[in-house]
């Protein structure tokens, strides 16, 4: 189930004219089409809640194709791992940060290529 932050405003505090924004956190863990369904209920003051529903429907893509290898360059040497990320979308993607995370016992360090 999705996450939701934000606003600050609890949803049974709304009054006319305020705004409520919220930001919907949910892994995706396949590709396809999803639909958001959002219901709000108005019009409570003595008549009776109506709902009013919306719906968002969107495409989940893979957004990275991943291919890894590694090479030991003898017994009890080093391990050498190289990691190839490639951006399978249409648009421009950033990366905040990398890291490797070894098994334990092993120690990392960094080749950095030209």
């Amino acid at each position: 189930h999705a996450k939701v932050a934000g606003g600050g405003v609890k949803l049974e505090e709304l009054q006319a004219g305020n705004v409520c924004d919220m930001v919907i956190r949910s892994v995706l863990v396949e590709e396809g089409l999803y639909t958001l369904k959002v219901t709000v209920r108005y019009g409570g003051d003595g008549g009776g809640a109506k709902p009013m529903r919306k719906f968002y429907k969107f495409a989940a893509t893979r957004a990275l194709g991943l291919t890894m290898s590694s090479v030991r360059a003898g017994p009890n040497s080093s391990l050498f791992v190289s990691v190839e990320v490639k951006n399978l979308t249409d648009s421009f993607l950033t990366v905040n940060s990398v890291q490797y995370i070894p098994p334990d016992g092993n120690l990392v360090g960094t080749v950095h290529h030209p």
